[in-house]
Order: C-alpha cells, then structure tokens, then sequence
C-alpha cells in the first residue's frame, strides 16, 4: 500500500535508532563522568555464600586442619555475620590413637570496627570421632559392639575477620579461638567406656581425648 514502510526496512530503522541512542547515551555519560554518580546503580546483595579451609590450627598436644564447603553470610554497614558454616575438621596427635575428625555446625555474629575489620563471638556445635580409638559401652552384664570412641559437645570462643574485595568476591582472613567442651570419661545413666586395645585402658590415654582448644586461622571466598 502507498505510504507503508516495508517490514524489513521498518525493522532496520529501529535497530539502528536504537544502536544510536545507545551509543549517544554511553558518550554523554563519558563526556560528563560526573554524572555517572547520579546515574541508578543496582546495590550489592548482603547476603553472600562461599567456602574456606583452615590451612593452620594449633591445640594443646595435636595439629589441626580443617575445610568448609559451605557458608552463608550477611553483610552490612556494621554487621559481618556468619549465619552458618559446617566445618569437617581433622586433628593430629602424637599417638595415632588420638587421632580424631569432627563435623562442626557454628554461627559468629561480628561488629565491624572498622570498614574492612570485624570481631565477634562463635558459638556451634561439634560431633567428634577417634577412628582408631575402638570401645565398648557396658553397664553390668551388658555390653554394645566395638565401635570408635565419639561423643559431641558445644563449641564456643571468639573469631577476628578482615574482609577485602577480590576477584569479583570477598575473600576473608579470620584468626579464630574455639572452646571445645564434649563429655570423654562421664556417660549418662550409669554406662562406662570399655577400650578393647589394652594399650588404650590408661588413665594418660583416656586425658589424649579430651577436648583441647583450637587457635587457627582461616581463609574463605565469598561470591
């Protein structure tokens, strides 16, 4: 029909409108960078996951290591808090028998002190294992099957963190003290530790697997 532009032709006018008004767009922004601050600028989410390990941790008699494959954490002007974190968990003694791992659920709400440093309390829970600590439970005649010596406890102490931004991420540096407290010699109602390893039924191996505090530092990213 006279007077209609073709489809195509139609098509092309407005990719090319819109290429230019593009294009006009970004080089008024360029020619005028001050204004660029008062242009809208989606904020940061506060909430933020990642992953950490702890390459160095120090107890009484035994070395530590440790990883995590998952965290959550919410930032704020005056907030840096861990919501959650677990954390597998090995340590190192002398005796291999007092070799243990522990799984670990914990929190740390942290006040910043300053735009990139924080400190806070850490509180979780922990279960231990001492897979080469083999036991019995008995009360009178009767006895469970052999199995490695556990237990689990709170967790609680106080963490140091310095954030910064990299590589589109925030990574972390925390040193960390942790108060270890699961029960090693009391069971409830009356039931007793049987350690089927004679070398392990002395009163010097039984204090091996007591709860020791931990001083480590940790690394994480956060995305």
């Amino acid at each position: 029909m006279k007077g209609e532009r073709h489809p195509v032709a139609r098509r092309d006018y407005l990719t090319c409108s819109f290429v230019f008004e593009t294009r006009s767009q970004a080089d008024f922004l360029s020619d005028s960078p001050k204004l660029s601050e008062l242009t809208f600028k989606e904020p940061e989410s506060p909430l933020r996951l990642g992953l950490g390990i702890t390459p160095v941790g120090i107890m009484k008699d035994k070395t530590y290591l440790g990883a995590s494959l998952i965290q959550a954490h919410w930032f704020s002007s005056w907030l840096d808090w861990e919501i959650g974190s677990i954390w597998i968990g090995f340590s190192n003694a002398r005796n291999t028998y007092a070799d243990s791992r522990s799984l670990m659920a914990r929190t740390s709400p942290k006040l910043r002190i300053l735009e990139n440093l924080s400190l806070g309390p850490v509180g979780g829970y922990e279960l231990v294992t001492f897979p080469d600590a083999h036991r019995k439970i008995f009360k009178g005649r009767f006895f469970t099957p052999e199995e490695p010596f556990s237990s689990r406890g709170w967790v609680y102490g106080g963490m140091l963190s310095l954030t910064f931004k990299a590589a589109g991420g925030v990574m972390r540096v925390s040193p960390l003290y942790l108060v270890r407290t699961y029960p090693y010699k009391s069971l409830s109602a009356g039931w007793q530790n049987y350690f089927t390893n004679p070398e392990l039924q002395t009163a010097a191996f039984i204090e091996e697997l007591a709860p020791e505090s931990i001083v480590a530092i940790e690394m994480g990213i956060m995305l």
